[in-house]
């Protein structure tokens, strides 16, 4: 298994190298940019997964996507934590 934690721009990269190997299962830690209202930002990281999915599911590996998002507290988050 690989868990893949390095971006999502070098996951086709790593998917590449697991079909080289013959690794059948990954976790791919990727970007909640993908939802993003900023089309610029979300269209570059909605294709490399549209092609990582394809490229997944044709070398029956199977895989889990989890995109952590940011959880803000309060008004302080913004200040400096090391005063």
């Amino acid at each position: 298994m690989v868990v893949h934690i390095a971006g999502i721009r070098r996951a086709l990269n790593v998917i590449i190298a697991m079909e080289q190997s013959g690794v059948n299962r990954g976790i791919f830690v990727n970007t909640t940019g993908v939802f993003s209202k900023f089309r610029s930002a979300s269209e570059e990281y909605e294709i490399i997964e549209s092609k990582m999915v394809e490229r997944l599911r044709n070398n029956d590996i199977k895989f889990a996507i989890i995109r952590p998002s940011m959880i803000y507290g309060n008004e302080k988050d913004k200040e400096d934590c090391f005063e």
